[in-house]
């Protein structure tokens, strides 16, 4: 591959570039649009001034990426900007006007995501447009029945989501603000009404009449629950009913990604359009332009009959944008193609850039249009059934090099079989699309041919869901707890670019340079793995309805719980931690008293404890907790403590009390409800 004869792929790169150094380093509006200024200007004045230098090309190629890495700043600079512009933050209440658009999966709340159109602050009245999640009672009947592109009106006190404090645990807040949601309400029965039912725009309107009219036709002729909760994620992406098992089972096979309307479906859906108009061989401009039109018009068809959901629009601009680049520029290329998609996406929303499901689809895409054409000359298949899988197994291989840093990355496990898994689920997710599509279509046309259509879909999914199961029984399927710090990914990363370097040019200081990388990545993880495991600290964790604590003491972790906190709340809190220090076994400990090294950790439940001490108790750490006697006047008198931790549900009277105290007492006060977890390390 000539790196020079994909231009836009390295614009692409320097823009990305600075939309991450964006988020990460927040300069103001101002001095991004200085920036941007000055380095076009200087980029300007250099390729006109240095007409005949012979730095110039050098000169003028710095000047246009840091342009470009400054064109990405003033981007995401902009967004973001837009997004905190938007927030409702009063003391008071505020009345907002919005539509639903999107219904969220909760147990003990009905949540929706609503696009807020106007809200209102006393008589000021203020026209936005924002999302923010809305939490209603589960037995408030009135939102229960509320349906998406409902307009409705509510009185809410909006707060922004609140920061995961807890060590490795997955943000939910960050999550949200990518997805462009930075806030969220409780709303009480009677604060809110129905204003309009539907008050979609037309497209939309369509959209969800075309999903509705899908999932409807399958639960008339499917009778399988288990299938008919697979065609519902694999055909409009509805996951709701889905079973865990059945979740699980496709998680552990690598085959997740196929429950996830997204590009690849729209990819396999479009196809099979492209290789029938490629049977015709003329090249005129006018067959051209019907071709291109054609695709496009299934392309958005399909995302239509989806539903138009965010994921798939996105999949259906990426995948027409490519269409129409390979089209009408036969010889930009697909790295060239791919890129301007990208640049094109991420100028209207640069956040796209850290959403896993985009960079998944970008990343596994590039690394198949990388790899795939070195792989499938690996084996001269027989026939022409050896031949089709193992064009799937190649492929499946390819995707999975440059995505395998980001898997273990954000899931801390890799499947085994997963190129096993894609042998057999995408054939079989191919067939159930045409199958789903086409039953839909001929439903509206002979509803009486359908069901024949409808009852092969569901035996394809039986047998889907039968592999799927079997093969996530194999031995050594899925190797889990894997963990990987921020450098081990750059590592990984600049380790598959210099592979690929060494592919193109043969070099042997790049092979080197690969080996090299490699073993710091193994000694990188070796160390972490012997510094995790070799030393001791204590986590008082962020938590509602109770409190939670682990002490680590070399390798080994012993907790303590209290308050009604379930065990899947605990693993989906601590999961992640004891991941990072490799703890494979946690000891329930005692309720009261834990010792890392030569530091005591006292957690106060009963008063009783202290009344019974004729000498005051030796306590490095003590952990107040919402008890009913926990106020520092009982306390203090028998307990001398280095630092004192209040948990988040204290009394407020009680917290304001040990508050005050502390400006007078040398103890180091740490507040869980306003400093977030507390964590510390004995060799601090």
């Amino acid at each position: 591959m000539n790196w020079s004869s994909h231009p836009y792929s390295r614009i692409a790169i320097a823009f990305a570039t600075g939309i991450f150094i964006q988020y990460h380093v927040d300069i103001s509006v101002a001095n991004t649009q200085f920036l941007c200024v000055s380095f076009f200007t200087s980029w300007l004045i250099s390729a006109w001034v240095l007409k005949d230098a012979w730095y110039k090309q050098l000169v003028n190629s710095i000047l246009m990426v840091l342009s470009v890495v400054s064109a990405g700043v003033l981007i995401c600079a902009l967004h973001l900007n837009r997004l905190d512009d938007n927030l409702h933050l009063t003391e008071e209440k505020v009345t907002i006007v919005g539509l639903i658009s999107e219904k969220l999966r909760s147990e003990s709340k009905t949540k929706y995501v609503v696009k807020i159109g106007a809200h209102r602050y006393k008589t000021i009245i203020n026209h936005t447009e924002s999302l923010v999640i809305l939490s209603f009672d589960k037995s408030d009947s009135l939102a229960a029945n509320y349906q998406i592109g409902d307009k409705i009106m509510g009185h809410v006190k909006l707060k922004n989501n609140e920061k995961v404090t807890n060590p490795e645990m997955f943000d939910y807040a960050t999550y949200l603000t990518m997805r462009g949601i930075k806030q969220s309400g409780n709303v009480k029965a009677g604060d809110h009404k129905l204003i309009a039912i539907n008050a979609l725009p037309f497209y939309m309107r369509w959209a969800q009449k075309a999903s509705k009219f899908w999932s409807n036709t399958m639960r008339k002729y499917m009778d399988n629950n288990e299938a008919l909760g697979i065609a519902e994620a694999l055909l409009i992406g509805q996951q709701i009913f889905i079973s865990k098992d059945i979740y699980q089972a496709y998680s552990n096979t690598g085959a997740i990604h196929v429950l996830s309307v997204s590009g690849l479906h729209v990819a396999i859906f479009i196809s099979g359009f492209v290789w029938l108009f490629g049977l015709v061989k003329r090249k005129d401009i006018w067959w051209k332009c019907i071709k291109i039109l054609s695709l496009l018009i299934l392309v958005w068809f399909y995302a239509i009959m989806t539903g138009l959901c965010p994921s798939v629009v996105r999949s259906a601009v990426m995948v027409s944008l490519f269409l129409t680049g390979r089209e009408l520029f036969k010889g930009a290329g697909a790295f060239n193609i791919l890129s301007v998609s990208a640049i094109i996406m991420l100028i209207y929303n640069p956040l796209y850039l850290f959403q896993i499901s985009f960079l998944f689809s970008y990343i596994s895409l590039l690394s198949i249009l990388y790899f795939h054409p070195y792989i499938k000359n690996w084996v001269t298949p027989i026939n022409k059934v050896a031949a089709f899988f193992w064009s799937l197994f190649s492929v499946s291989l390819a995707a999975q090099i440059m995505i395998f840093p980001f898997t273990i990355y954000y899931f801390h496990q890799f499947p085994v079989y997963f190129a096993i898994s894609g042998l057999v689920a995408v054939p079989l997710v191919t067939g159930i699309i045409y199958l789903g599509t086409a039953g839909v279509i001929i439903e509206v046309l002979w509803s009486g041919l359908s069901k024949y259509i409808f009852w092969v879909l569901q035996w394809l999914i039986s047998i889907l869901n039968q592999f799927i199961q079997n093969l996530s029984e194999w031995p050594l399927g899925l190797i889990q707890n894997i963990w990987i710090s921020d450098l081990m990914l750059i590592l990984m990363i600049l380790s598959i670019v210099l592979m690929m370097l060494w592919i193109e040019t043969k070099k042997q200081s790049f092979l080197m340079a690969y080996c090299t990388v490699i073993l710091m990545t193994v000694t990188s993880s070796t160390w972490a793995k012997v510094k995790s495991t070799a030393h001791q600290s204590m986590v008082i964790y962020d938590v509602f309805g109770g409190t939670l604590t682990d002490v680590f003491d070399y390798g080994h972790a012993i907790r303590t719980c209290t308050g009604s906190i379930s065990e899947q709340q605990m693993d989906f809190i601590t999961k992640n931690n004891l991941i990072k220090h490799h703890i494979k076994y946690v000891e329930t400990g005692s309720n009261w008293l834990q010792k890392a090294g030569d530091k005591v950790l006292y957690i106060y439940h009963e008063y009783s404890d202290f009344t019974r001490l004729r000498a005051p108790r030796e306590v490095d750490i003590l952990f107040i907790t919402d008890t009913p006697k926990n106020s520092p006047d009982d306390i203090l008198p028998s307990c001398k403590p280095d630092i004192i931790v209040l948990a988040k549900n204290l009394k407020p009277w009680i917290r304001k009390k040990w508050l005050n105290l502390h400006v007078d007492y040398p103890f180091v006060l740490h507040d869980i409800a306003t400093e977030g977890a507390f964590i510390y390390k004995t060799d601090n």
